[in-house]
């Protein structure tokens, strides 16, 4: 945390802490994604393991690229920001 501003170009505020809880939230909300379309996949009774995970992909992959590409928007917006501390708390978020 010394180095950041040095290596970054901007400073650290103590608002930048709760990144990784958010980060960590944006993973489980694709979690979330993937075991409900593993649950829409037929049974392994039926298909193989690799058939239920194809389908489990197809079902989930859009959703998790339009809730990654609202996340990058909202990073990118948030980076314009006229207040300080979101301005670079949507950039170290981005970042990582």
């Amino acid at each position: 945390m010394i180095l950041f501003p040095y290596v970054l170009k901007y400073e650290f505020y103590a608002s930048n802490y709760i990144s990784n809880v958010y980060i960590s939230g944006i993973g489980i909300d694709d979690m979330f994604l993937l075991m409900s379309g593993m649950a829409e996949a037929p049974s392994l009774r039926e298909i193989s393991v690799e058939e239920r995970m194809m389908i489990m992909l197809r079902n989930s992959g859009i959703s998790i690229t339009i809730t990654s590409f609202t996340n990058l928007l909202a990073f990118g917006i948030g980076a314009t920001s006229a207040f300080i501390s979101i301005r670079n708390f949507c950039i170290y978020t981005g970042k990582i």
